[in-house]
């Protein structure tokens, strides 16, 4: 029992430490604007090349260094259409890249996502992403709308409207 007590202690402790020195995914609130484009297809009838949507994404941490979740809404532009689509998103950080002593410089992370749309559109899907400088986020998107029996594949770039928060000195 001890043995467990203290593997839990030193595991929770060294969880703290890289969370103290890891600059990503920061406890705030954040607003991302983005932008993607693709096509949609059921892999029997076409494709549909005019995917071009632009989303609202506001994001809080929920767990420090690892999880965020959001609301994604947004209008995109489908089947000579303006549409709309909202649902919730969450963002699991897997890798800080770091840049020697100029410390963090991006980091990797998966997204998930469940959206509705207004010609029922049901996606769910996600993507794989490179957060750079904690402004510019690129990467591809997989969604499958089982509401319509089509898959979305799209490029994402969000560009992030709120400043960073800064972490507090300790000496300042």
């Amino acid at each position: 029992m001890q043995k467990i007590v203290l593997l839990l202690f030193f595991g929770f402790s060294a969880l703290t430490a890289v969370s103290q020195v890891d600059p990503e995914f920061r406890k705030e609130f954040l607003l991302v604007l983005k932008t993607e484009n693709g096509l949609t297809t059921n892999f029997r009838k076409g494709t549909d090349p005019s995917i071009l949507s632009l989303s609202l994404v506001p994001q809080f941490t929920l767990i420090p260094h690892h999880l965020r979740g959001g609301l994604t809404a947004g209008v995109f532009y489908q089947a000579q259409r303006v549409q709309t689509l909202i649902g919730p998103s969450l963002f699991w950080k897997l890798k800080t890249l770091k840049a020697s002593v100029f410390g963090s410089v991006a980091n990797i992370h998966l997204s998930a996502d469940h959206f509705w749309g207004s010609r029922g559109q049901r996606l769910i899907g996600g993507g794989l992403h490179l957060d750079a400088l904690n402004k510019i986020t690129l990467g591809p998107v997989i969604h499958r709308d089982y509401g319509n029996n089509q898959w979305w594949f799209r490029f994402s770039v969000g560009y992030r409207l709120t400043k960073p928060k800064m972490p507090k000195e300790p000496f300042n």
